[in-house]
């Protein structure tokens, strides 16, 4: 990955928090769980007993991790190409995309973990519909249906909640408001104008008065703060936490439980078929693998299955 080279950046970082050759060590451990493909397979046995339900499930799952670390990987080398070049805009922008993906991936593996404890397939095979299927293909899913950003961000109190308890000074919303300085320097808002203007001279004579206003692209200590934050706190607690939370607790329950799902859904044929019709739009689904050029589903399966 991209290494900083700011020296402005550098030395407040290193000052304020930590040294960046640790980042740097969090980030290969990142690159290092890159997988080129998703890969999923189902049994004629199993197709022909419950149908593809718990192939959806585990292929699902893959694919959220799989194509987040693509994600985190992109947007963190985002922000260090933009501190570079001394775009603290875009680097501010990128900080708030890499915070939000951040709350929801917590977000997701609590509730993920959940769904699989609870046995409750509908809701996380709805779920992982929505991840597996665009907003351009939205019509394929059905009752698609997205989580809202805030949600993800107030679930940061229970994701952090030790650090809270350790930490009485800190605020009940902290990590809602580290979110909120984000947003102020990213909308259309006075934060985001203001961070330009760096100095004001005045004057007040005889004559009346007068002021000049400098304007600079040189970012403020306190929007240094802001991004600097977010990029040591996610850099650290993405390898050290919620990546190996989401391996152990989602990835592996279900691997150490699939044989038991199957059994399940051989047991419950009709949640099985309750589940593929609440989720997928079979006719939509059909006609989106054709423009793909993908074979007829129920034609190979009706060859490998007779």
């Amino acid at each position: 990955m991209e290494k900083i080279t700011n020296l402005k950046f550098i030395d407040y970082f290193e000052k304020e928090f930590r040294k960046l050759d640790e980042v740097y060590e969090e980030h290969n451990n990142l690159i290092s769980l890159i997988e080129k493909k998703t890969k999923s397979k189902i049994s004629n046995l199993e197709a022909h007993e419950v149908g593809s339900v718990v192939f959806n499930i585990e292929h699902g799952l893959h694919q959220y991790a799989d194509t987040l670390v693509y994600k985190f990987v992109d947007l963190i080398n985002s922000i260090i190409l933009s501190i570079n070049s001394k775009s603290f805009s875009g680097a501010i922008v990128v900080s708030r995309a890499l915070y939000e993906h951040f709350a929801m991936f917590a977000l997701k593996t609590y509730e993920y973990e959940k769904y699989l404890n609870e046995k409750n397939y509908l809701k996380l095979s709805r779920e992982l519909v929505y991840w597996g299927v665009s907003t351009y293909d939205a019509e394929i899913a059905i009752n698609y249906k997205r989580t809202h950003i805030m949600d993800a961000i107030r679930y940061l109190n229970e994701y952090f909640k030790s650090d809270l308890e350790k930490n009485p000074n800190l605020e009940k919303n902290f990590y809602e408001d580290q979110y909120n300085h984000l947003s102020y320097s990213t909308h259309p808002a006075s934060n985001s104008l203001l961070m330009y203007a760096k100095k004001i001279d005045e004057k007040w004579n005889s004559d009346g008065y007068k002021a000049e206003m400098t304007y600079s692209f040189d970012i403020d200590y306190q929007n240094l703060y802001n991004m600097s934050y977010i990029f040591n706190l996610i850099s650290n607690y993405l390898v050290s936490d919620l990546f190996p939370k989401y391996i152990e607790n989602v990835l592996k329950n279900f691997s150490e439980n699939r044989d038991y799902i199957v059994k399940f859904f051989v047991l419950n044929p009709n949640h099985s078929k309750e589940i593929l019709d609440l989720t997928i739009d079979k006719e939509k689904i059909d006609k989106k693998r054709k423009e793909m050029g993908l074979q007829d589903i129920d034609k190979l399966r009706f060859e490998n299955l007779n």
